[in-house]
């Protein structure tokens, strides 16, 4: 990395290690957990034809959380049948839950960020699951208007991939 500018303040702290080495994914590697963020997948690989799917467990109320906890979005033959636009869908709808494939109870979408959980159940070749919770995304406002009063009391979803090598499904 030649810039001319590796005196620059500003340039030392976005490349704060310039020897950073780029480590390749495992190609073993089937199922992900980002636990921090609450975000997990299920793949087979990463070539054209692959398939990945992964779940959205939002488990963070900070920053760019959205009203997707637990969506879901899923990759396969070079193409999203199921995704999560999120902000950048076309319909308008980009701070709302209808910007995601979530559910919507009694004609309202969740209205609370970041009360979703998700948790690695199984990583194995042949079998990977996460299982997702958020039951408080939902709820109703009290006699103050403060929304404290749970609509659900179950709100889970669960991916699973089996197979993941040879016919994955």
């Amino acid at each position: 990395r030649e810039t001319g500018l590796d005196d620059d303040p500003f340039v030392t702290l976005l490349f704060a290690n310039k020897n950073l080495e780029i480590i390749e994914p495992d190609e073993n590697d089937y199922v992900v957990y980002a636990e921090r963020v609450g975000y997990g997948g299920l793949r087979t690989g990463f070539q054209d034809g692959d398939l990945m799917l992964y779940i959205i467990g939002s488990t963070s109320d900070n920053g760019h959380i959205q009203y997707d906890q637990l969506s879901f979005c899923l990759f396969t033959s070079g193409r999203w049948p199921a995704m999560d636009p999120g902000y950048s869908n076309l319909t308008g709808d980009f701070l709302e839950v209808e910007g995601h494939n979530t559910i919507v109870v009694d004609g309202v979408g969740q209205n609370v960020r970041g009360t979703g959980s998700l948790s690695q159940i199984v990583d194995s070749q042949l079998y990977g699951q996460f299982s997702g919770s958020a039951p408080n995304a939902y709820m109703d406002a009290d006699e103050k208007g403060k929304l404290t009063i749970p609509k659900l009391t179950q709100f889970d979803r669960h991916a699973i991939m089996m197979n993941h090598v040879d016919r994955p499904y």
